[in-house]
């Protein structure tokens, strides 16, 4: 079937399948539970099928009284991009004024180089994609470099428009793209006085921008007077951290998180309604002719089956509901969350932290992290990026015009917890840790791990509590 400027291609499709959850996640509490059913499906007694009347209000009950999103997908992914964006971007002293003069102000709504691309880095790592369209009102015909003076004096500047991966509806070409088309909406006028949106996709090529306005219905998209946008290429670049759908767009990094994250969300709100349940006992009316009894706020069950029920005279009685059931629910929830807790931590620490367990490994290595790995493709986005901004003023950039942090939290920071935890869980080899544990005691009498981890159960029983930042 023949594309419309405004259809998704098979890229887009498969992003869209792959980045629904995260991005949903990322909303929080209340865009999970406008989700409903693709999030949160319906128990057998919420169903219409089910024959129970009012079906569709327990659901919304359970919705709104028992799922309760404790994000700690969003919280993860801030944390990555905090280490990245621990400190300011470092620009070369060699980058042109042209272009520094414009860094206070990257977006022309007064966000500065780093508020502006650490939102940027933050999305592409947690929704999969992220990207930044160069768009400006300076004029193709320049006569060799435009100075800073004629540029201020003119109005002209470049600003940097970021992109949702959500946004991408299709891209043509292999290697350099020739085609990019992006979704978006216009504001058109509505009579003498109103204003309203209008859909609209924007089409980028290597030579041009073209808007398409969509009717209300979205139906028909008219084209409108293309523009050039002064460089030689298509004036955008993407940041894909995780693998790659297209040249636009790829697969969440952090999607095997973001199941888990649905997991907690889904068992968080089981225990929740079993907590729910036990607090109002459950009533049970033995042979009595009523369908459903209301029994304060909830329902009551009833049953009539003479032969599976040695009673036949009609009796009503309370059915309570263990303790059994909440704890396994709540210890399930509390090892979920360990997991989840973890994950960030995986990222930070050297892929070959299982080779050695020398000082080298504990710091060094901290290079081959998958974070590291993110920051030199980010580093990539942003030299493309302002090697565009300069095609457009008319002025060379050097090579590597930025650097981002790479200082970040490895082995010799943990807190005890998260390095006890992270050996438990299979994340750093125990001779790792244990390597850690003589640096920071600094003796050498304990043989193994497992000694050491003795001891601080010891000293954990002692004073009481959890395992601590000073329990090492």
């Amino acid at each position: 079937m023949t594309l419309k400027v405004q259809d998704k291609d098979n890229a887009a499709l498969k992003y869209e399948k792959h980045s629904i959850l995260p991005r949903t996640l990322l909303g929080g509490t209340k865009a999970m539970r406008e989700a409903r059913e693709k999030f949160t499906p319906r128990e057998r007694g919420e169903m219409s099928s089910s024959g129970l009347p009012g079906y569709d209000d327990r659901y919304e009950f359970r919705l709104k009284r028992c799922c309760f999103l404790a994000n700690f997908y969003a919280k993860t992914a801030s944390f990555l991009a905090g280490q990245a964006f621990g400190k300011p971007i470092k620009i070369s002293d060699d980058m042109p004024e042209a272009i520094t003069e414009l860094l206070d102000d990257i977006d022309g709504k007064g966000n500065d180089i780093n508020i502006f691309f650490s939102r940027v880095f933050f999305r592409g790592i947690a929704e999969g994609s992220r990207g930044v369209r160069v768009d400006s009102n300076v004029p193709q015909e320049r006569n060799g470099s435009l100075s800073v003076e004629e540029a201020r004096r003119k109005g002209y500047r470049p600003v940097l428009i970021e992109i949702k991966g959500e946004d991408v509806l299709g891209v043509l070409g292999s290697g350099e793209p020739e085609q990019l088309r992006i979704s978006g909406v216009e504001t058109v006028r509505d009579g003498d006085y109103g204003a309203k949106d209008a859909p609209c996709v924007l089409v980028g090529t290597r030579e041009s921008w073209q808007k398409f306005v969509g009717s209300e219905d979205g139906g028909e998209y008219i084209p409108q007077d293309p523009y050039k946008h002064g460089a030689d290429l298509i004036p955008a670049a993407f940041f894909t951290p995780g693998e790659n759908i297209s040249w636009a767009l790829g697969k969440p990094a952090l999607e095997d998180l973001a199941d888990l994250q649905h997991q907690h969300w889904l068992d968080a709100g089981d225990l929740k309604k079993i907590i729910h349940t036990a607090q109002r006992p459950i009533l049970h009316l033995h042979n009595i002719d009523a369908d459903v009894v209301t029994a304060g706020a909830d329902f009551a069950y009833t049953s009539n089956d003479l032969d599976n029920d040695y009673r036949t005279a009609p009796f009503i009685n309370y059915s309570s509901v263990t303790g059994e059931g909440i704890e396994h629910g709540r210890k399930s929830l509390e090892d979920l969350e360990h997991k989840i807790g973890l994950w960030g931590l995986m990222q930070l620490l050297p892929q070959d932290v299982a080779a050695t367990a020398t000082e080298k490994n504990l710091t060094a290595g901290i290079n081959s992290s998958s974070l590291a790995m993110w920051v030199i493709e980010f580093e990539s986005m942003l030299q493309r990026v302002f090697e565009i901004v300069g095609q457009v003023l008319g002025v060379s950039v050097p090579e590597k015009c930025c650097e981002l942090n790479r200082e970040f939290l490895n082995v010799t920071m943990m807190p005890a917890t998260d390095l006890i935890n992270a050996v438990d869980a299979g994340i750093i080899p125990k001779e790792l840790a244990f390597a850690e544990f003589k640096r920071r005691r600094g003796f050498v009498s304990i043989a193994t791990w497992e000694d050491a981890r003795a001891m601080m159960e010891n000293e954990r029983r002692q004073v009481g509590g959890t395992f601590g930042p000073g329990a090492i």
